[in-house]
């Protein structure tokens, strides 16, 4: 999906986890490239920087953009008003949706 990262959430990020964080980012759902997805926002573990974090590597990507270079291997980092390309995998834990998660889940196939 293509989605604008849009600021802060409201709820708390997931400690605890690989991908953890004290925050979570909301972003809005631009375009769906595959299946329907019926929320149009979601939020997920993430920090806002007022920076880009650009792929320094060639195309095709073999490595994380410079800022999941920290340990985690997790680029945690989105500047506010900036797009991404975001490819859910089928099994989306990590997501948090403004709507319900089974709802998505089912949307995108990610259900069993």
């Amino acid at each position: 999906m293509r989605a604008r990262a849009e600021g802060l959430a409201q709820a708390p990020g997931r400690e605890g986890i690989m991908a953890g964080s004290v925050t979570q980012v909301r972003f809005a759902v631009l375009d769906v490239l595959k299946g329907s997805l019926a929320a149009r926002t979601i939020e997920f573990n993430g920090t806002l920087t007022d920076r880009d974090d650009r792929n320094d590597r060639a195309v095709p990507y073999d490595f994380i953009r410079p800022a999941g270079r920290g340990g985690n291997c997790f680029a945690l980092t989105y500047r506010a008003g900036a797009e991404y390309l975001l490819l859910l995998p089928q099994r989306a834990s990590f997501l948090r949706p403004a709507e319900r998660l089974d709802a998505v889940l089912d949307a995108v196939g990610a259900h069993e």
